[in-house]
């Protein structure tokens, strides 16, 4: 402050009145004369918040702002309900709890257009867009990262699902077929009841017998038993 007063004075003594520039850093104002920029210095520069740079027209204002945007023990206060928000206008000392409540109050009491805005978020910097796009970049690579593992999982449990298919597939071939099999037993065990229910009196002749049971018809004897015979008889 005391710089810039020291400025003005010199400014003046040198009768300096035109082409004038804001000698506040990050300013850059330039004012056609000295009466400007004094106008321009009580307007933007007075009130100025040393947090963000926001400029208020009353220093009022701008312990307002200090308060609800800076501190702790404000928002603290707020979070257990105690009435904190201060309306804006000089000379109403009405405090409310809500920011929201507060600009109902300004809109409907002291007729503020409803657009008004004590405290806009400011436009984000090209360090904080730049920290910004970092963060986006690396969720994208994150999801894409993600999106790729979920897929190799989704392949391999797609590779073992086939291949259990063909495991099961290639046991199925080598089992024997039991429908095939059930039928040739069946077969069998009908051909052992049908031979079972012949007998020796049904497949052979009355007039025939075997062994050496006396009977009226011929009596079989087998070669060889008449072989031994023969010796015998002479």
């Amino acid at each position: 402050m005391k710089s810039v007063s020291f400025g003005i004075s010199w400014m003046r003594k040198a009768g300096i009145y035109r082409g004038v520039f804001c000698p506040i850093v990050g300013c850059g104002a330039k004012l056609t004369c000295l009466e400007d920029f004094e106008d321009h210095y009580n307007a933007r520069h007075t009130a100025s918040c040393s947090v963000c740079s926001r400029v208020y027209p009353t220093s009022r204002l701008l312990s307002i702002h200090v308060s609800e945007a800076h501190s702790s023990f404000f928002q603290a206060k707020v979070a257990r309900g105690d009435p904190m928000y201060e309306c804006l206008v000089e000379g109403c000392d009405l405090k409310l709890k809500t920011y929201k409540s507060r600009q109902q109050h300004l809109v409907d009491k002291h007729k503020f257009p409803t657009s008004f805005e004590f405290f806009k978020k400011a436009p984000p910097s090209k360090k904080q867009r730049q920290k910004k796009q970092r963060k986006q970049a690396y969720v994208k690579k994150a999801d894409a990262s993600d999106m790729e593992v979920e897929n190799e999982v989704i392949d391999d449990i797609d590779h073992s699902r086939k291949q259990k298919k063909n495991q099961q597939k290639q046991a199925n071939l080598k089992k024997p077929d039991v429908s095939n099999m059930d039928v040739g037993n069946e077969d069998i065990n009908n051909l052992v009841t049908a031979v079972s229910k012949l007998s020796t009196s049904d497949s052979s002749p009355s007039s025939i017998s075997f062994g050496r049971r006396p009977t009226r018809g011929l009596t079989f004897v087998p070669r060889a038993v008449q072989r031994e015979k023969k010796p015998d008889s002479t």
